[in-house]
């Protein structure tokens, strides 16, 4: 599946590290194209890996937080 950003484009070591992620989507674009939610966000979401983003420490936390909220221990 194309989304639009360059070929062989893989995902940086440390995800957590960029300060600009849609600076570095955008250099990831073929040249004279930037990264823009409007059009790319429906299809970047489409293949969102939930396991992978879990793996980042931040992204875990909030998933953690969030099913809390929906599966609240019972008392």
């Amino acid at each position: 599946m194309s989304l639009g950003i360059g070929e062989g484009i893989e995902p940086p070591d440390d995800a957590e590290a960029i300060r600009d992620a849609k600076g570095w989507l955008t250099a990831t674009m073929p040249p004279g194209q930037s990264y823009r939610e409007t059009i790319h966000q429906a299809s970047f979401s489409a293949i969102f890996d939930l396991d992978a983003a879990r793996s980042a420490a931040s992204f875990d936390k909030f998933w953690r937080d969030v099913s809390s909220l929906i599966h609240p221990p019972q008392v």
